[in-house]
């Protein structure tokens, strides 16, 4: 059946079942009873929130059915609660709705994780992004086992990271217990966190060196501004992206550095694909630097 098919909203009967995937590493579906408000227009690629366990977690319907499944009474499922609020989209396109089947099936991974990719995202945060330390007093309590139980991962986390751990990367959005334990380190002034610039962001030392078997990379296309003055091009870097662009063929290249030598070799990159009238695909490792 046509993808555009499969959209397109089947003529409604009570009651009416959604197949739904959730951001979990589970690879199966989970079906839930359609609630008469939403039975007249719920799709396919529809965003919705969905009890799981003992939290509200998005999700994406799948597939719907006049039949519950199999061995399974209808009265023991739970209801969607709701569409997507918010400004991102409600409804999934067809194009990036098969576009994370196939990126799933390709990397043997959980559909819903892969799902995740590509829901439209909601207003960022203002402000830069905030980064946690751990202070003197916090890495005493820490190494005399002063730590309460509750307080000692959070603690453990942020102090085996020399320069601290962004904020975002430590609680995420719905971790309500981080965030919690964050706030109390921070009273006790175990920690600091502290607003962060791009600089802040930079590992120790400046020198940046290309390893492994650098072989051909496809290139990108994008529009990227920046405030602040990078550091100049390596030109042995531009050469061998150069040399990757034409030669047309997938491969790997590795690159140590701190963060704003990545950042202006990547821009450099991004340039050069650019000229060529290529795409590009950028993958970060936080949140935060994401968002940057």
């Amino acid at each position: 059946m046509p993808l555009n098919d499969r959209f397109a909203a089947p003529p409604r009967a009570r009651p009416l079942y959604a197949d739904v995937i959730v951001p979990r590493h589970i690879t199966g579906t989970f079906t839930y009873l359609v609630p008469p408000a939403l039975t007249p227009t719920l799709v396919i690629g529809h965003r919705v929130l969905v009890p799981f366990g003992s939290t509200i977690v998005e999700g994406a319907v799948i597939s719907l059915s006049e039949k519950p499944p199999g061995g399974v009474k209808a009265e023991t499922l739970k209801e969607i609660r709701s569409l997507v609020q918010g400004t991102g989209e409600r409804e999934i396109s067809p194009v990036l709705f098969e576009l994370s089947r196939k990126i799933a099936e390709r990397y043997a991974a959980p559909w819903g994780q892969c799902l995740r990719l590509i829901f439209s995202a909601d207003p960022l945060p203002s402000g830069p992004p905030r980064r946690c330390a751990v202070t003197d007093l916090g890495r005493t309590a820490h190494e005399a086992g002063d730590c309460p139980e509750e307080l000692r991962p959070t603690l453990e986390r942020i102090a085996r990271r020399t320069g601290g751990i962004l904020y975002a990367t430590l609680c995420k959005p719905k971790d309500r217990t981080s965030r919690q334990a964050v706030e109390t380190l921070e009273k006790r002034s175990w920690i600091t966190v502290t607003a962060t610039t791009g600089s802040a962001m930079n590992g120790p030392g400046r020198g940046a060196r290309l390893s492994g078997d650098d072989e051909k990379c496809s290139g990108a296309r994008a529009r990227i501004s920046f405030d602040e003055a990078l550091p100049d091009p390596d030109p042995q870097w531009n050469a061998r992206i150069a040399e990757c662009l034409r030669a047309g063929r997938a491969g790997k290249m590795a690159l140590h550095a701190p963060w704003e030598d990545r950042v202006s070799r990547l821009v450099g990159a991004i340039q050069q694909a650019q000229a060529l009238n290529k795409s590009v695909l950028i993958l970060a490792g936080e949140v935060a630097k994401a968002e940057w």
